[in-house]
């Protein structure tokens, strides 16, 4: 089902096969992929072959704004935002892309610490609820973060 949001998402695939569907072009997806998805956009993916491994990150427009503002004249950046235009099979980052891929860090970076918190409030206070456990080390949906920590710990209560 196709959907609109009033918030950017970035997708980062990390395993299986599908299509993603942006109004109504096509385009495929697999281990690797990563898709950036604008807010007025109609989207919808699907699975081909597997599950999709996904991991995705969303986040206000006006957020980043200043880092958009500043490779305004990175026509590498900007194209990729033009979908009705011949697109490469792959994109290819350069390095004045910078900017975005080190808030795609970054937030990777978060996301792994928030992980490793969540971890370390298990050992510490193994009675303390699960959902107590994932809003205090920055989860706010806790049917992700059940689906999330087991996929990087084991299980929910195995502590490293």
């Amino acid at each position: 089902m196709f959907h609109r949001r009033d918030f950017g998402k970035i997708t980062c695939y990390f395993s299986g096969n599908g299509e993603y569907l942006l109004n109504d072009r096509r385009y495929p997806i697999r281990d690797g992929s990563m898709v950036v998805s604008h807010p007025r956009f109609r989207t919808t993916c699907r699975t081909l072959s597997g599950e999709l491994g996904l991991y995705n990150i969303l986040f206000l427009p006006e957020l980043i704004d200043d880092e958009l503002k500043k490779m305004e004249n990175s026509f590498g950046f900007f194209s990729i935002f033009h979908p009705e235009e011949p697109a490469f099979s792959d994109l290819y980052v350069t390095d004045t892309d910078r900017g975005l891929r080190g808030i795609v860090c970054a937030l990777r970076r978060k996301f792994r610490r928030r992980l490793h918190e969540a971890c370390r409030l298990l050992a510490a206070a193994p009675a303390l609820p699960v959902v107590e456990v994932a809003l205090k080390s920055g989860f706010n949906d806790l049917s992700h973060f059940c689906y999330l920590f087991p996929r990087e710990f084991g299980t929910l209560r195995r502590v490293r």
